[in-house]
C-alpha cells in the first residue's frame, strides 16, 4: 500500500499524469489541430506529443517556440517546458522556468502545480531538508485543503526527526477522516488522541454519511470522554442508529436522553403506535411546539386506517394548540376528499389557496369541483400556464400538453482573458484546468449575460451539475431551460433507450432528479452514480442482463451506472404497468410501493403522489414528473419506443 501511494503522489507532484490524461483523450485532441490559425495550440500539442513518447529534448523545442508574454497560456508553456527539461536532467533550466511562472503567473492551476513540481524537483535533487519544509509550509499557506500534501509534508517532517510535528498533522489527517486517513493512522501512537479528537472525527464521518464509522468513532470518545461530555456523544450515537434506520434502538437512546420529541418520531418510524401516543402525552405536558407535527402524523396514520372521524377528531381538538395552522388545515381537507366530501374539501383548499396562493390548494380545489361532475375546463387550463408539478398535471387533464421552449438563438459573448484561456485548455483537452479558469469567472459574475454564458461553459465541458447550479442563480427564463434540464450524456441515454426500449426523457428525469447529472454522487444509503444504484441492485440488474464490466470499471462509470439504472427502471415499468408508481419505487423500494398499494384507498395516480407517507419520496415523484414535464417542452424527439411522452397515465389500474 505504501509503495502505491507513494508512486501516486509522485506522479501528481510531476505532470506525466496530466500528459497521459491528455494524450488518451485522442478525440478531443486530433479534433483541434484543424484550426490552422491556432499554430500556437498546435505546437504545444505537439510538444504534448513528444513528452508522452520520452522524446524531452525534441519537446523543449516545440514549447520553447510558442513561449512568448503574449501567449495566453504561456504559463502553461512553461511549465511543460520545466517537466521536460526535469526529465532531461537539466535541474537549474527547470526551477527557472518554475520562477518565471511564480513571479509572473499567479492564480492558476498552472502556478499551483508549478509548486507542487518545485516541492517534487527539491525533494529529490536538493539535501537542505529545511528548504523542502519552507517549501511545504509555502504551498500549504497558499493551498491548506490539499491534504495530499500535507500527508506529505508530515512525511518529510517524520524523516527529518520532527516527530511531534508530524504526530500532530498525521492526528488531523485521521481526525477528518480524509482519503489519508488511515495511511495517517500508522504513523502515530494513537495513544494521544483524546475524547475531543474522536468526538470530531465522529464528526468528520457523520459530514461524509458514514455512521456505521462514525458511531464506532463516538463509542471510543465514550471510553475516555469526562463525565460533562457523555450525553453530547450519546446524542451522537443515537443520531446514527437514527440514519442506520435502527429506530429501535435510536428511540431507546433518545429516552434515556430525555429528548422526547426524537424518541416519538422513533416510535412513528416503527409505527409503534402505543409507545408513539405515550410520548406525545408526555410531549403535551412539556408544551413542546414540535407536538403539533406527530399529531399531524397520528392523524395521518388514523385516515390510512379508515378511522376518518378519529383523524378529524385530532386535527379539530388537538392542532389549534400548535404552530401549524396551514398543514392542519391541509390535512383536513385532504381527509374530507379522500372520504369524499368535495364540497367540504373544495371549500377548505379555496381558504388555502386565498391565504397562501399555493398551486397545490388551487388544483385539488378544481380536483374536488370535478369530483362532483362540474366543469373545470377553464380552471385547468389557466392552471396549465404554470410551471411547476401541478400545472403538469392541468396540462395533462386538458389534454392540450403546454408551450414548447424554443431554441435559443443568443449568441452571448464576453471578452475576457479567462474564456479565452478556457476555450484553448478546453482544446487541448486540458478538462481540469479549464474548468479551474471557469471557477475563478464566478466571482466576477455581475450581470444575467455573464451567468447564462458561464452556466453555458460548464455545459460545454460536461460539469452539468454546476451548470445547473449556476443557471439557478436566475430567475426562471425560457432562456435558461437548457440549461436548468439539458440532455447529458445524450449519446448513452439513448444507447439504453433503445436497447430497453423505455423513453430517454424518462432516463434523463431520474438521473437529474437522482444526481443533478454528478458521476461521483453517493448517497446516505450507499447509492452510487449518476443513477444512485444501490450496489446490491446494480449486481442483480447486471446479472439480469449478462453484463460484463472490466475490472478496472465500477457501478461509478457514467455508461455501466446508466445502463444498469435504466434496465431497473424497465423492470419496474414492466412489474408497476405505471410511470408513477415506478417512480416512487425507484426512491422508495418495490416492497414498499406494494404495502402502500395494498394500504392506500386512492385509485388515482395524483391522489397516490398526494399521499405518499414518505415526505421525501413524495417530493422526489413531484420532482421527476416536473422535470420529464419541462424536458418534454425542450426536446423535439420522435416518439421513443415504449414512449409515454404526454401520455402519462393518471390511472393506476
Amino acid at each position: 500500500m505504501k509503495d502505491i501511494l507513494m508512486s501516486k503522489l509522485i506522479h501528481r507532484a510531476g505532470f506525466l499524469i496530466i500528459m497521459l490524461g491528455l494524450l488518451s483523450s485522442t478525440p478531443a485532441m486530433c479534433m483541434q489541430t484543424a484550426d490552422a490559425n491556432d499554430t500556437g495550440i498546435k505546437t504545444l500539442q505537439e510538444g504534448i506529443k513528444l513528452m508522452h513518447e520520452d522524446t524531452y529534448g525534441r519537446a523543449i523545442t516545440k514549447f520553447s517556440s510558442v513561449i512568448s508574454d503574449d501567449f495566453i497560456i504561456n504559463d502553461f508553456a512553461l511549465l511543460w517546458r520545466a517537466e521536460s527539461y526535469y526529465r532531461t536532467g537539466n535541474i537549474d533550466k527547470a526551477m527557472a522556468d518554475i520562477k518565471e511562472i511564480k513571479d509572473d503567473y499567479g492564480d492558476t492551476s498552472a502556478f499551483r502545480d508549478a509548486l507542487r513540481l518545485e516541492i517534487e524537483i527539491s525533494r529529490r535533487n536538493i539535501d537542505d531538508t529545511s528548504e523542502i519544509l519552507a517549501l511545504y509550509r509555502n504551498y500549504l499557506s497558499l493551498y491548506p485543503a490539499d491534504l495530499e500534501i500535507q500527508y506529505r509534508y508530515a512525511k518529510s517532517l517524520k524523516s527529518a526527526g520532527a516527530d511531534d510535528k508530524a504526530a500532530e498533522i498525521f492526528k488531523n489527517l485521521y481526525i477528518k477522516a480524509s482519503d489519508f486517513s488511515d495511511e495517517s493512522y500508522k504513523e502515530f501512537d494513537p495513544a494521544i488522541l483524546n475524547s475531543e479528537d474522536l468526538f470530531r472525527r465522529g464528526n468528520s464521518l457523520i459530514r461524509q454519511m458514514k455512521f456505521t464509522n462514525a458511531e464506532t468513532a463516538f463509542r471510543r470518545a465514550l471510553d475516555m470522554a469526562r463525565e460533562d461530555m457523555k450525553d453530547e456523544i450519546y446524542e451522537k450515537i443515537a443520531y446514527c442508529r437514527f440514519r442506520r434506520k435502527d429506530y429501535p434502538e435510536a428511540a431507546e437512546l433518545y429516552k434515556k436522553l430525555n429528548d422526547r420529541y426524537m424518541e416519538a418520531v422513533s416510535y412513528l418510524r416503527t409505527s409503534e403506535m402505543d409507545k408513539l401516543i405515550k410520548t406525545i402525552d408526555i410531549l403535551k405536558e412539556m408544551k413542546d411546539p414540535r407536538t403539533g407535527l406527530l399529531l399531524i402524523s397520528l392523524a395521518n396514520n388514523e385516515r390510512r386506517k379508515g378511522n376518518y372521524n378519529n383523524a378529524v377528531s385530532i386535527l379539530n381538538n388537538e392542532l389549534d394548540k400548535y404552530p401549524f395552522r396551514e398543514e392542519s388545515l391541509w390535512q383536513k381537507g385532504w381527509t374530507g376528499y379522500l372520504e369524499g366530501n368535495y364540497k367540504d374539501a373544495e371549500n377548505i383548499f379555496n381558504k388555502l389557496y386565498n391565504s397562501y396562493n399555493s398551486n397545490k390548494y388551487l388544483y385539488w380545489a378544481l380536483r374536488s369541483r370535478e369530483k362532483m361532475s362540474q366543469d373545470v375546463t377553464g380552471g385547468y387550463g389557466k392552471l396549465c400556464s404554470e410551471n411547476d408539478y401541478y400545472g403538469f398535471l392541468s396540462c395533462l387533464k386538458t389534454g392540450t400538453g403546454s408551450k414548447k421552449i424554443p431554441v435559443s438563438t443568443d449568441n452571448i459573448k464576453i471578452d475576457s482573458p479567462l474564456l479565452k484561456r478556457f476555450g484553448i485548455l478546453k482544446k487541448l483537452g486540458l478538462r481540469k484546468e479549464a474548468i479551474f479558469e471557469l471557477k475563478k469567472m464566478i466571482k466576477t459574475l455581475k450581470k444575467p449575460a455573464e451567468v447564462i454564458l458561464y452556466s453555458k461553459k460548464l455545459k460545454e465541458i460536461g460539469e452539468f451539475k454546476k451548470a445547473i447550479s449556476v443557471a439557478t442563480m436566475l430567475p426562471y427564463d425560457e432562456k435558461i431551460h437548457t440549461l436548468l434540464y439539458p440532455a447529458a450524456y445524450w449519446d448513452i441515454v439513448e444507447e439504453a433507450s433503445r436497447k430497453f426500449r423505455i423513453d430517454p426523457v424518462y432516463i434523463l428525469s431520474i438521473a437529474r432528479e437522482e444526481s443533478r447529472f454528478d458521476p461521483e454522487a453517493h448517497s446516505i444509503a450507499g447509492a452510487v452514480g449518476l443513477m444512485q444504484l444501490m450496489p446490491e441492485t446494480a449486481d442483480r440488474m447486471c446479472r439480469k442482463i449478462k453484463c460484463n464490466i472490466p475490472e478496472e470499471d465500477s457501478y461509478l462509470n457514467i455508461r455501466t451506472n446508466i445502463i444498469l439504472g435504466s434496465y431497473y427502471l424497465k423492470t419496474l415499468l414492466d412489474q408497476f404497468k405505471s410511470v408513477t408508481l415506478a417512480t416512487a419505487a425507484y426512491n422508495a423500494g418495490e416492497n414498499t410501493v406494494k404495502k402502500w398499494l395494498a394500504q392506500f384507498n386512492t385509485r388515482e395516480a395524483d391522489e397516490f403522489i398526494e399521499d405518499i407517507p414518505y415526505s421525501e419520496t413524495r417530493q422526489y415523484v413531484k420532482r421527476v414528473l416536473t422535470t420529464f414535464f419541462q424536458y418534454s417542452r425542450s426536446l423535439n424527439l420522435p416518439d421513443a419506443p415504449g414512449t409515454f411522452r404526454w401520455n402519462v397515465s393518471l390511472h393506476l389500474d
